[in-house]
């Protein structure tokens, strides 16, 4: 497995900030601890182990790749799917800022996995697809419940509901107004978990 996480961040003393990234799991990876003394911002900054420098004798905008103040490879054997947080504290007054935008990128086996446990005719259409699709099972087993979820390919939760629901199972799941790009559509049903990737054009 492999994270980078990239930031965007408007402050007048990035001196001021600590920065870490907490995964689904709850870990948690400082990226940057008060580093750029009066400088201002982050631009453009991505953090990545294979950086070839530091991010703490960076200097601001930190326009670039830089290593991070501890491994990120300490996500690593981790699910990559849930919700990922990025907390930013401001450890001074007076200056003020915003997050602008954040993104990971996780790059893994694991990741883009079709299945996990072979359902009972576990069929997914169409695919590609405009956002709405239909899920089937031949026949729902191990209990009446079937949870359908469905992840960008950041580990952002994007649509999650439970259908009550024995034997033959085929429900329209609607996306709303999803990005175009890969998604994973995640089925539990009892003890049984599959996975498939899906693509909304």
């Amino acid at each position: 497995d492999d994270v980078n996480v990239t930031v965007n961040i408007t402050h007048t003393f990035t001196g001021d900030l600590i920065l870490n990234l907490t995964s689904p799991t709850g870990t948690t990876v400082l990226l940057s601890n008060r580093r750029g003394g009066t400088g201002e911002n982050y631009t453009n900054t991505v953090f990545d182990d294979d950086g070839a420098t530091s991010i703490s004798s960076a200097s601001a905008p930190f326009t670039g790749t830089f290593s991070p103040e501890s491994p990120l490879s300490a996500f690593n054997g981790e699910d990559a799917l849930g919700n990922w947080t990025l907390n930013v504290s401001d450890n001074a007054g007076v200056d003020t800022g915003t997050i602008d935008s954040w993104s990971i990128e996780v790059c893994g086996e694991q990741t883009l996995s079709y299945e996990d446990v072979a359902m009972n005719g576990f069929a997914v259409f169409p695919n590609p697809n405009a956002g709405e699709f239909t899920v089937a099972l031949t026949q729902a087993t191990e209990g009446g419940e079937v949870e359908v979820e469905v992840y960008d390919l950041g580990g952002r939760l994007v649509y999650n509901n439970v259908f009550v629901h024995s034997g033959t199972f085929r429900e329209i799941i609607r996306l709303g107004n999803p990005q175009s790009g890969f998604y994973l559509l995640r089925v539990r049903n009892g003890g049984l978990v599959s996975t498939k990737k899906i693509v909304v054009r």
